[in-house]
């Protein structure tokens, strides 16, 4: 099992209530569910980062890969 941390923030009424609410849906405790929450935006971040990174190389590399196409 991985190394946990213990960490405070501070939420919102209304986000507490709804975390609450669907961590009660799915059987689960608040932590739990913050946890997954952020490990799954954390890999959407990720993903939308290198699509970016990969746009940003692809259109500096553009004119180099058409000049090398044409020649």
């Amino acid at each position: 099992m991985e190394r946990q941390r213990k960490i405070e923030l501070e939420l919102p009424e209304i986000v507490v209530q709804e975390l609450d609410s669907v961590a009660r849906r799915y059987n689960i405790d608040r932590s739990g569910l913050i946890r997954e929450a952020t490990r799954m935006y954390l890999t959407q971040w990720y993903r939308e980062d290198l699509r970016e990174q990969l746009k940003q190389g692809y259109e500096a590399m553009g004119s180099l890969n058409l000049e090398l196409a044409e020649s």
